[in-house]
């Protein structure tokens, strides 16, 4: 199946089994630059070719210097036995790869601690401007109030495509950190983050 034609299990599951034939040995490729190139891709696509705002989760992931924002549109996962896009399924299949670990599967604990960096969720919902007024569509960045950059609203709509005025920034309990998760991410990447004091016990 070619890279544009699959939803995001299916590149996931396909980058993260994915083998190479090289004089006649079957080699696994473990390359998160690859895995998240094709996800990039794939998200381009979805904002260029439909130009429609996209909900959505979002984790903020550790680089060298600052923090990166890695995005899911709910478009590009369909849901499976009704269960919506979720951020420990997420997690659980592409933590390593978003933590720039070339191997695909990250260790037990790890692929378990989803609650470890700082996430959020972008929802939509209809509403009017004034009563009897139309229905207008409008759409909630959810966070834990544990972000770490300073335009941290206007980069997460940027990257949903919301257009200003169409979205509020609004904090969620659900989507704080947990110590224990990121004390697990900490150790895993071996070195402070500076999250213990906005994670909840």
């Amino acid at each position: 199946m070619k890279l544009r034609e699959m939803n995001g299990w299916e590149l996931m599951r396909s980058l993260n089994d994915e083998v190479k034939v090289i004089d006649g040995n079957i080699c696994e490729i473990h390359d998160h630059n690859r895995r998240r190139a094709a996800m990039q891709f794939l998200q381009h696509r979805v904002l260029t070719e439909e130009a429609n705002p996209q909900t959505g989760i979002y984790f903020w992931i550790p680089v060298t210097k600052g923090w990166r924002l890695e995005t899911f549109f709910d478009s590009q996962f369909p849901s499976t036995r009704g269960i919506d896009l979720e951020h420990a399924t997420i997690w659980r299949k592409w933590a390593n790869t978003m933590l720039r670990k070339d191997d695909s599967r990250a260790p037990y604990e790890v692929a378990n601690a989803y609650a470890g960096l700082p996430r959020g969720r972008v929802t939509k919902f209809i509403t009017r401007e004034h009563p009897g007024g139309p229905k207008v569509r409008k759409y909630l960045i959810l966070h834990g109030d544990d972000y770490p950059a300073k335009d941290a609203a206007e980069l997460i709509a940027s990257r949903f495509g919301l257009r200003e005025g169409s979205y509020k920034f609004l904090y969620d309990d659900h989507e704080r950190m947990n110590k224990d998760d990121v004390r697990t991410i900490q150790n895993y990447l071996g070195r402070d983050l500076g999250l213990l004091k906005r994670a909840a016990s």
